[in-house]
């Protein structure tokens, strides 16, 4: 999601001349700083993306004027649209991350959730906008949690205690080097398999014990004869993982989703 910044606290910058379609240059009143490297802030630099009328651009140069009190700002790409009036504020446009918890799957193994942000300035007159296209979020039940991983990294490494209980899948292997990197699970006694891809990202120790590691799993099954788990099922694991013996378990009041 991409807004315009006005926050007073912000870069912004006020049009000294208005803006014309095809200049690749906006001029500005002078900050007072005879440096080239930024202007009003040290956010504001080439390679910057500021928004004049409702365009965004990317600051290729800054060249002050002192003399003049006035400062040119290059533009990567010229001005399009209507001519944008002189002290017409220019903002920058910054890009951020929201993050929204999915819904709950009452029924069935997946569904979606559509999500509408609106974003409102704290300045006075607290101007808002929001998000044009709804996001559409999908969601898929894992096939099959366990609730119990167990082994070593440089060995293999166990999952029990699964759910839906079938008599054929009991529990699965999988070598300890793939449990972080990807690969296959054997279900015992069905012989059948999980191919699973994934990648891991570790906080520290976070809810680890001392002397252990987390590291959390994310990915998708991408293949396998397991009629157990399904394809594109979503993996989700945190493990906890000896500094010392390289010994496996779940992090504690977590399961293994597959």
């Amino acid at each position: 999601l991409v807004f315009e910044q006005d926050v007073a606290s912000h870069p912004k910058m006020q049009l000294a001349v208005p803006a014309v379609a095809g200049n690749t240059t906006i001029t500005v009143p002078y900050d007072g700083n005879p440096s080239n490297i930024h202007i009003n802030g040290a956010r504001l630099a080439a390679g910057s993306m500021i928004v004049v009328g409702s365009n965004a651009y990317t600051i290729a140069s800054i060249v002050k004027n002192p003399a003049s009190n006035t400062t040119n700002v290059g533009l990567t790409t010229p001005i399009v649209g209507a001519p944008v009036a002189a002290t017409t504020i220019v903002g920058e446009e910054r890009t951020f991350a929201v993050s929204v918890p999915s819904g709950t799957i009452s029924s069935g193994r997946s569904g979606t959730q559509s999500v509408s942000v609106t974003a409102t300035s704290l300045t006075a007159p607290d101007p808002s906008t929001s998000q044009a296209t709804p996001t559409v979020i999908s969601v898929i039940n894992p096939s099959v949690t366990c609730s119990a991983v167990t082994g070593n990294a440089s060995m293999r490494v166990t999952f029990r205690q699964c759910s839906p209980v079938s008599k054929r899948n009991v529990k699965a292997k999988i070598l300890g080097s793939q449990l972080t990197s990807g690969g296959t699970l054997t279900w015992i006694k069905s012989a059948q398999t999980t191919t699973i891809a994934i990648t891991s990202t570790s906080p520290g120790r976070g809810a680890c014990p001392k002397h252990f590691t987390e590291h959390d799993i994310s990915g998708s099954v991408s293949g396998g004869t397991s009629v157990y788990t399904h394809l594109n099922d979503p993996v989700a694991i945190r493990i906890c993982q000896s500094n010392v013996t390289g010994s496996i378990s779940l992090v504690p009041g977590t399961t293994a989703a597959l």
